[in-house]
């Protein structure tokens, strides 16, 4: 998207970025459920990475993404719950969020809840019949959820 205000130095989005790093890095340390179809991998990275955002800002000390393992997969437990939050977190954001990240944040919102990149996985497009508007943060939910487990089992030997 180009500028229109060439006077004004564009806000770059740091915070969304760190929270998309985070997501990936979850996703490269659970191995374990490689390969995932590149609609499971994508709406769960957006989960992660809206997870993430919605926590720890960019700017702000916090622990790191292995220490908050647990406070993730809390969040990540049930899928209405967390839709719940992250949209309240995205209308109100109770962290400091700037309006550049909470834009792409907002945008991940909108693409979880729609039933588009399913490709040609009949199962998919049966679940996206039953409800078409959450399909994405159904599947991104329990994807984080099942990456989460797995990578507290390895890592700590607990689950939640």
């Amino acid at each position: 998207m180009l500028d229109d205000r060439p006077d004004e130095a564009a806000e770059v989005p740091l915070g969304w970025l760190a929270a998309e790093e985070t997501a990936w890095w979850l996703l490269e340390c659970g191995d374990a459920y490689w390969p995932w179809s590149p609609f499971e991998c994508r709406v769960t990275h957006g989960v992660l990475a809206l997870t993430a955002l919605l926590t720890v800002p960019m700017g702000h000390a916090g622990p790191s993404p292995g220490q908050r393992l647990p406070d993730l997969r809390r969040l990540v437990e049930d899928d209405s719950v967390w839709a719940r939050w992250c949209e309240g977190n995205l209308a109100s954001p109770q962290a400091e969020v700037s309006p550049a990240d909470l834009a792409l944040a907002v945008m991940t919102w909108h693409r979880l809840a729609q039933p588009h990149g399913l490709g040609h996985d009949a199962d998919l497009w049966a679940l996206a019949a039953s409800t078409p508007s959450l399909i994405g943060l159904q599947i991104g939910v329990r994807g984080a959820r099942r990456l989460l487990d797995d990578l507290l089992q390895r890592w700590y030997g607990q689950l939640p």
